[in-house]
């Protein structure tokens, strides 16, 4: 996994984002909340702009940025498990007895 700093156009003030790869694949877009939330606990926090894969549709917020991308890795690999586990359950119902 890694991420990449890139200024990202919100229609707001935030720009400070990253972009997180999975084996090359873009995985999901976050972006650093910051003047639109001055006095609210949101300032500073991470906040999943777009999420694609296992992680599509989930709008998150994190303290941090390392706690974003940890929830990113539980998340794809949690999806990855869940993935061989069906394929196997798949292949094992197919095999002849």
């Amino acid at each position: 996994m890694t991420w990449q700093p890139i200024r990202v156009e919100t229609g707001k003030s935030e720009e400070d984002g990253r972009l997180v790869l999975v084996d090359g694949k873009l995985i999901a877009v976050l972006v650093r909340l910051s003047d639109e939330y001055p006095q609210s606990e949101l300032h500073g926090q991470w906040f999943v702009e777009a999420g694609f894969g296992p992680i599509f549709q989930k709008h998150e917020v994190f303290s941090t940025l390392e706690d974003a991308v940890a929830w990113i890795r539980q998340t794809v690999e949690f999806r990855t498990r869940w993935r061989a586990d069906a394929e196997q359950a798949t292949l094992g119902s197919r095999r002849p007895r």
